[in-house]
């Protein structure tokens, strides 16, 4: 990772931490490893992520309500 790219990881890794959603995964914390490796520690999502249930959801023509999309963006 280059310099860049390693100050937008940890600036991501702030706004997760600020954010509190029920919505949005967990974040738990952030460290280094031995060999400079940024690590973050998120929060375990039973059902995967978003983009794995529109998957699932695509296949069955089973979509999300447009008020459970709202709720979830809002």
């Amino acid at each position: 990772m280059d310099d860049s790219e390693r100050d937008g990881a940890i600036n991501e890794a702030r706004i997760m931490k600020a954010l509190q959603h029920p919505y949005i995964v967990g974040y738990k914390e952030t460290y280094k490893t031995k060999k400079q490796v940024l690590c973050i520690v998120m929060e375990y999502v039973d059902g995967g992520d978003l983009g794995e249930q529109i998957k699932k959801r695509a296949k069955t023509d089973d979509y999300f309500k447009e008020e459970d999309i709202l709720l979830m963006f809002t």
